[in-house]
């Protein structure tokens, strides 16, 4: 698509559009609904570079995996899990492993640290 479709497809000029690729503009919220509905992405990715979203999507995580690491840590059922990794002997974290990946082996879908949410 050139600059001047996408322009007569949202109602702008292919000047705009250029100003908006070069990050000169941002669209106003009329024109970046109408992008969003071109491209079929939410509104918020026409707002930000992929370099920007990849960077947001990781703090997401980043901040959730730290917030559900902080809700088992306060947990007291759950808190030997850090206790152990913190101040176990080698041979409480093996066995601490062990049965993880006997979890693990049993049922396809028990957590395998891929996933933080």
């Amino acid at each position: 698509m050139t600059q001047a479709d996408l322009a007569n497809a949202v109602g702008i000029t292919a000047s705009a559009v250029g100003m908006f690729e070069r990050g000169e503009r941002r669209p106003k919220d009329v024109v970046a609904e109408a992008l969003a509905d071109v491209f079929n992405v939410p509104k918020w990715a026409i707002y930000f570079s992929e370099d920007e979203m990849q960077a947001n999507t990781k703090q997401e995580m980043s901040d959730r995996l730290w917030q559900r690491r902080e809700a088992l840590r306060r947990d007291p059922k759950r808190k030997v899990l850090f206790d152990l990794a913190e101040n176990g002997t080698d041979r409480d974290i093996d066995a601490a492993v062990k049965l993880l990946d006997a979890l693990r082996a049993t049922n396809p879908d028990f957590y395998d640290g891929d996933d933080p949410a």
